[in-house]
């Protein structure tokens, strides 16, 4: 058995992960794949389009054997939160042999010698980085113009070449012995809009869905399992704009003390986020009027969502200060089976199958317990009265295919 590694969202699963997932495996000679996905509230900070174990069970539909939620104190977070929660959850399980990953770069030698600049803390990209934040420049563009200076190169930190430094720099912290592989984005772009030859951003088919109930217009770029899932679903798709009422009753009934104790919170950054709320009346006008040169778009989704999960500055601290305590089984298949109970010979590293019958310590049910509430809020996004209901962690259990 060689067991290959995915950190995903699959939001929704579709042809340009199919290929992802293929050729990981043919790279890496793997005969069994491990995806790790985001639930209910994603990295960019929006809620996902259909619901986890949905996702799951589509993404196993489509050749994926084993699907482990992230946590949500990582999926939610920033690029090195969400990738070193992500590449930890694999390491803990003890029996991932390789992680491989999509990147527009297609190689590993520029973004691992930028990985190791970031975890060793290089002296003068951390001076570099200082100065160009004391300009009023954004995190990502300061650390974007600090590591070009380093290596003398223009490297193209698009999102998912920013990712997988984030995968490679999680291995070097870990002292992992995963083997890191990567494979070149294919066609569309990440946030690319446009709908073309039969791989297309998740982007991009979200946008079309959320502006043409037609769903035959989505087809040519998503698996079968994946188009019956949407089918299912097509009553109950969630966008981030769905999320208004929530944070504004979140926000309009917080203090500024409250707020400001919010992970990703800083500068006096809770007085406009509560000036703004008390006017907007849209996702778009609170989202834009929080927004600067300095919070840009996503992470000031980020932190609405951890506002409204009220994920706090003391819960997470510093990257790499906690890990994944569990691994929460969402979907396998026969194969997914098989890896079940090699890691459970592998590792004590707690799997989930049922919330009611696992035993966790403290800090494990803690750290579940975002899960659940993430879930219970992601219900009440539902426009029919009967899917609101919460508690649905306690109810569903794993997807077996």
């Amino acid at each position: 058995m060689k067991v290959v590694g995915l950190v995903t969202e699959y939001n929704p699963f579709h042809n340009g992960h199919l290929h992802h997932l293929i050729e990981s495996k043919n790279k890496t000679d793997a005969t069994h794949s491990i995806a790790v996905m985001s639930g209910h509230f994603l990295q960019r900070g929006e809620p996902a389009l259909i619901n986890k174990w949905s996702r799951a069970k589509a993404a196993v539909e489509s050749g994926v054997d084993l699907v482990l939620e992230i946590p949500t104190l990582f999926s939610c977070s920033s690029a090195e939160y969400f990738s070193y929660g992500s590449i930890a959850l694999l390491n803990a399980l003890n029996i991932v042999d390789t992680v491989c990953f999509g990147s527009e770069e297609g190689t590993l030698n520029q973004m691992q010698l930028i990985a190791n600049l970031l975890s060793s803390k290089d002296a003068s990209v951390e001076s570099d980085m200082s100065y160009y934040l004391k300009q009023g420049l954004s995190y990502p563009k300061a650390r974007e113009l600090s590591l070009n200076k380093a290596i003398g190169d223009d490297f193209t930190f698009k999102p998912n070449n920013i990712l997988g430094i984030e995968y490679l720099k999680a291995l070097n912290v870990l002292n992992s012995t995963m083997v890191p592989n990567t494979i070149q984005r294919k066609q569309a772009d990440y946030m690319s809009l446009e709908l073309k030859g039969h791989i297309a951003s998740a982007t991009g088919i979200r946008k079309q869905l959320q502006t043409d109930s037609n769903l035959e217009s989505i087809r040519p770029f998503v698996p079968q399992s994946t188009f019956e899932m949407i089918t299912r679903e097509q009553d109950k798709l969630i966008y981030k704009e769905e999320l208004i009422d929530l944070l504004l009753y979140k926000i309009r009934t917080s203090t500024p003390e409250e707020i400001r104790a919010i992970h990703d919170v800083s500068e006096g950054l809770e007085n406009k986020i509560i000036k703004t709320a008390e006017t907007a009346t849209t996702y778009e006008e609170l989202l834009n009027g929080i927004v600067s040169k300095r919070y840009t778009n996503t992470r000031v989704q980020r932190i609405l969502v951890k506002i409204l999960l009220n994920i706090k500055k003391e819960t997470i601290g510093q990257c790499g200060t906690i890990d994944p305590l569990y691994g929460r089984i969402l979907a396998f298949n026969s194969k997914g089976q098989e890896l079940i109970r090699k890691i459970k010979k592998a590792s004590d590293f707690p799997l989930v199958t049922n919330i009611n019958k696992i035993s966790l310590d403290e800090e494990a049910k803690d750290m579940l317990e975002y899960d659940i509430r993430a879930t219970n809020i992601y219900h009440l996004l539902y426009k029919n009265t009967p899917d609101k209901k919460g508690g649905q962690d306690y109810l569903r259990n794993p997807e077996r295919i």
